[in-house]
């Protein structure tokens, strides 16, 4: 059977396209890069309600940051490194914005910064704040694309499971393939895995679930969410700005706060990092009140389908 440059991941692996109410994997067009993204507040949402792919991501999750804390502690570089330069984007996923066949580790992003944002985050664990949100929220850089290849390389273990089982139960032919690097959550380090992924025309794709997919509209506002509640409950009363207070009112206002911003030239990720590393387990706190987030509808999970991004000539 031949595709077009139209067809989805389901119409090659079916033979026609399934509505994404009727699977269970994010469906998306095979030609170009889809501007949808693995979103941990997703994740950790469905994990509060014991959904168990979640719980499994989690563990990854709380695994791997638990193995990056105890490298800070004992400034084992060699372990840092290796961490880090194995969170390489997938060429067996689509989704966000790929940059080349081999994929390009989170460490080169970081590039001349990176030893200042592991002291961040050994500071911020210090305080109680082991939350994965910790790296999207406060470091510079790191967009919603980068954070769902941090993510997807950290939990490969639990998507590549995920997948094989789907290729069983749906009986697709399946090609074994070497994964290189893959986040073992027990041992805590990456190993080489030989995993039987579908074949889909030319790509052995690995699938995502569709609960986990969302917009970067929609993780911006999540994020947007999360931003205002540390503002009023933590920046706003910070007496750094006592100065802007008043006989009736102890705390700076957002408008004088953006003002603040814009005349220190420092961004809301540079005030949120100093209150990290001060306050205990703040984003941690954020992780138990996702109660109220949109979750993305099926039928927005459809109009994703074909958002690619576009390339630069």
């Amino acid at each position: 059977m031949r595709f077009n440059l139209d067809s989805t991941l389901s119409e090659v692996l079916y033979g026609s396209q399934k509505r994404q109410s009727e699977i269970d994997f994010f469906d998306y067009c095979m030609n170009g890069d889809i501007r949808a993204f693995f979103d941990y507040t997703l994740v950790k949402y469905h994990a509060q309600k014991g959904n168990k792919l979640a719980l499994s991501i989690v563990a990854c999750v709380e695994s791997y940051m638990a193995q990056v804390y105890t490298a800070l502690q004992k400034s084992d570089n060699r372990k840092l490194i290796q961490l880090l330069s194995c969170l390489n984007e997938n060429k067996h996923t689509k989704i966000g914005y790929a940059v080349s066949k081999n994929g390009n580790g989170v460490g080169k992003i970081l590039s001349n910064s990176m030893m200042d944002n592991l002291l961040f985050m050994r500071d911020a664990m210090n305080k109680g704040n082991y939350s994965y949100l910790s790296i999207p929220l406060a470091i510079e850089g790191i967009s919603n694309d980068r954070s769902s290849d941090i993510l997807t390389a950290i939990s490969l273990s639990v998507l590549i499971k995920y997948t094989e089982e789907l290729a069983v139960i749906n009986g697709w032919k399946t090609k074994q393939v070497l994964i290189k690097r893959m986040y073992n959550p027990e041992s805590g380090d990456f190993q080489q895995y030989k995993a039987n992924l579908p074949i889909a025309g030319l790509a052995t794709p690995i699938c995502y679930p569709k609960v986990f997919i969302n917009s970067s509209s929609n993780i911006n506002s999540i994020f947007n969410s999360l931003k205002r509640r540390v503002f009023m409950d933590y920046i706003r009363y910070d007496i750094t700005f006592m100065a802007y207070w008043t006989k009736n009112r102890n705390y700076v206002t957002k408008k004088q706060f953006k003002e603040i911003m814009k005349s220190s030239g420092k961004s809301f990720k540079e005030y949120l990092r100093q209150h990290i590393v001060n306050q205990y387990a703040i984003i941690d706190k954020l992780e138990y009140n996702l109660n109220n987030i949109r979750v993305p509808s099926d039928e927005d999970l459809e109009f994703l389908q074909y958002c690619r991004v576009l390339k630069s000539a």
